[in-house]
């Protein structure tokens, strides 16, 4: 049976990479050789994707549990995310500790839902990973130490693939089937475990490799798409793997011959295009059988020589009717062998996949027993006799045939001069072509059905009868489609559910829905600090995150010479910001200067200008005792500029400050009377007139 079980992960998830996971795995890679990385620089938006991705290799290698995908310069929408993470799980497989499942943290900005975190899981956490780091990493290295030195790419592509397949085997509830530490230190993996251990192989060999999923036959599956030479090719090394026999149908083929079988999922970014045949095995060491073999004279002379140069285990391909050639080499067997220098008794057979065909012969062994009871060979080591029936005289419609039973490997034989029947089914015999079995119904093997005698057999001439036609149900081979159930839209108020998914044909359960999380805000109310306000979803997060956006304000206190007033801004959001209004401040360029005074002051007892006490000369009271007045003779004898003024009303004080725009008259600041200033400045003037007038006197 062909492998092809798979099982399609929960939320998107074949998962990753391998050698970042230790510094002693040095992945021989740089990151820009990456295929899924390279597809990110031409896209829209590419910083912020290659951010994201980035972040997500460095997270998953330190199994962080919650991992940054946006910072204040780089951001991605959810679906970009969901994009970026594709790449990266088909990227990086050596991270086998990623889960099958993940999480987001989003919120709307700007109208773009935008990813702000990516929540991973893992299977192995601590100590458990840590051991398990160090075995995948000696197992990497222990078969990379077997490729020769100077092995080109092709040749170390096939020897790893040889060796991986050789010492992993198809198991579907391994526990670890489904990544490259299952295949590589386990020995027990599906298809996608197969895939990701073979590309960890192949880029630890500086081979670019990504993973593709799809479906074979109706399966799920997965396999590698590979670059060779600058070239991209189809690898699948678990069809490869059929247990004894290691085939290359699939290995480095186009695309155009994969898809024969295998069905690749759309994906929202471009695949390599894959459409040469370069580095196929088929055109690099296979042997390909024309067309028109049947009537080529020395076809059989050509077989057995190709036959006994492959030490009699011939591997050829062929594209046309498989029934038809396996037919043909049926007939002509004695032919090959007698061309490929057998003589004598021998034993021959075939396995086939897809085009390619394994022809062996063996020549039989004389077989030495030490009685007639003994069942061991004491040369093969071959146990039992393995009778078959030899026709000795064929049967035909018009006479009976003769035949024997003979052992086919000591040759004893018994039941000889057996009847056949005569060939009264080969005009009767209804072909059947093979049905795989399903998840709903049984299938069956190719056989005939002769109609005279309703019996079946698997030769058109009616001389083998199966033991059974019927295969089992294939609990694996689901088939109908499927269906979700479960499914509930996620909302501000609580949690929606991806649903889970299930077989239409068997009701089986494929794979566990999981939570859908809306961020939204829980009720109206804000949380604010000075700056920013948000509010908060009902997992804790912040969201509807702002700068305040003030108004215009409002005078909420009037400033006055002795007190600030207070202007305060609002915010939508409720939050208030008060900044003071400066007090007034009087200026004067001469005249006297006013100063009210508040109704519930006391008798005033005393009056300071900076710090000097003035005397009752230098200001006056009005009537009504609520206001003083700076003179102007004595603000005349203050320099320019700014001064404070203390009213004191017993312990109580009102201070101000005033301005005066005048220059300060010095004879004034020395206390010199008004009057006294004005004579001086009047007699002056008149010696200067005088001075003049003597002068001009003298002169004539």
């Amino acid at each position: 049976m062909k492998k092809l079980a798979f099982s399609m992960c929960m939320i998107m998830a074949l998962m990753a990479i391998f050698g970042l996971a230790m510094p002693e795995q040095a992945h021989a890679l740089v990151m820009a050789d990456y295929y899924g990385r390279s597809l990110l620089l031409d896209m829209p938006n590419s910083e912020g994707l290659l951010y994201a991705y980035d972040q997500l290799v460095e997270g998953v290698e330190q199994s962080l549990a919650e991992i940054a995908v946006k910072d204040e310069t780089h951001s991605l929408t959810v679906d970009e995310l969901t994009m970026v993470y594709d790449l990266y799980r088909f990227d990086h497989a050596e991270h086998f500790w990623l889960g099958q499942t993940y999480q987001y943290a989003h919120h709307v900005e700007q109208d773009r839902d935008v990813a702000t975190k990516f929540i991973p899981s893992y299977i192995m956490q601590g100590q458990a990973l840590a051991d398990a780091k160090v075995a995948f990493g000696a197992k990497i290295d222990e078969i990379l130490a077997t490729v020769p030195e100077g092995m080109g790419a092709y040749a170390i592509e096939k020897h790893l693939h040889d060796t991986l397949t050789g010492m992993t085997a198809y198991v579907i509830d391994a526990p670890n089937a489904h990544n490259a530490y299952g295949a590589l230190v386990e020995g027990q993996a599906v298809c996608e475990g197969y895939a990701k251990a073979f590309q960890c192989l192949l880029q630890r060999s500086d081979i670019q490799s990504f993973i593709v999923t799809g479906w074979s036959r109706g399966v799920g599956h997965a396999w590698n798409i590979v670059r060779i030479n600058g070239k991209y090719y189809h690898t699948d090394p678990t069809w490869a793997d059929q247990e004894s026999e290691v085939y290359y149908s699939y290995f480095n083929v186009p695309t155009s011959k994969i898809s024969l079988d295998h069905d690749i999922a759309p994906t929202v970014y471009p695949l390599p295009e894959c459409t040469s045949e370069e580095a196929s095995y088929q055109t690099k060491e296979g042997y390909t059988l024309p067309s028109d073999y049947a009537t080529q004279p020395d076809i059989t002379d050509r077989l057995g020589e190709k036959l006994q140069e492959s030490d009699f285990r011939l591997r050829l391909f062929y594209d046309g009717d498989s029934t038809a050639f396996i037919n043909w080499i049926d007939s002509h067997i004695v032919d090959i062998a007698t061309a490929a220098g057998v003589s004598g008794g021998f034993r021959y057979g075939y396995t086939t996949l897809s085009s390619e065909y394994i022809i062996f012969i063996q020549k039989d062994c004389t077989h030495e027993y030490d009685n007639e009871n003994d069942e061991t060979c004491n040369l093969c080591g071959e146990v039992s006799h393995h009778y078959i029936w030899v026709v000795d005289t064929p049967p035909t419609e018009d006479s009976f045939g003769v035949c024997h039973e003979e052992c086919r490997i000591c040759h004893t034989i018994r039941h000889e001069n057996t009847q056949i029947d005569k060939l009264v089914h080969a005009e009767h015999m209804i072909f059947h072509p093979a049905s795989p079995a399903t998840c709903q119904s049984e299938g069956h093997i190719a056989y005939y059905t002769c109609t005279n005698c309703n019996r079946h057999y698997l030769d058109k001439a009616g001389m083998v009868e199966p033991d059974s036609i019927i295969i089992p149900v294939d609990a694996n081979s689901h088939v109908g489609g499927t269906r979700t159930e479960g499914y509930q839209a996620g909302s501000a108020e609580q949690d929606g559910y991806t649903g889970d998914v299930y077989c239409e044909g068997c009701d089986a359960k494929l794979s566990q829905g999981s939570p859908i999380h809306i961020h939204a805000a829980k009720d109206t109310l804000y949380q604010t600090n000075e700056t920013m306000h948000w509010q908060l979803c009902r997992c804790g997060e912040m969201v509807n995150l702002a700068n305040h956006a003030w108004d215009e304000g409002r005078e909420v206190t009037a400033a006055t010479m002795y007190a600030e007033g207070e202007r305060q801004f609002s915010c939508d959001c409720g939050a208030t910001l008060a900044e003071p209004i400066p007090k007034l401040k009087p200026t004067t360029k001469g005249e006297a200067l006013a100063f009210p005074l508040p109704d519930f002051h006391s008798q005033m007892t005393g009056v300071e200008v900076d710090g000097v006490v003035l005397d009752a000369t230098c200001y006056t009271l009005s009537a009504d005792g609520k206001t003083i007045h700076l003179t102007s003779d004595y603000l005349a004898t203050l320099a320019k500029g700014e001064h404070n003024i203390r009213l004191r009303f017993g312990e109580d004080t009102l201070e101000a400050t005033f301005e005066t725009e005048i220059p300060q008259n010095p004879l004034l600041a020395l206390g010199i009377p008004q009057e006294y200033v004005v004579i001086g400045g009047v007699l002056l003037l008149a010696v200067v007139l005088l001075a003049i007038l003597i002068g001009r006197a003298k002169k004539r």
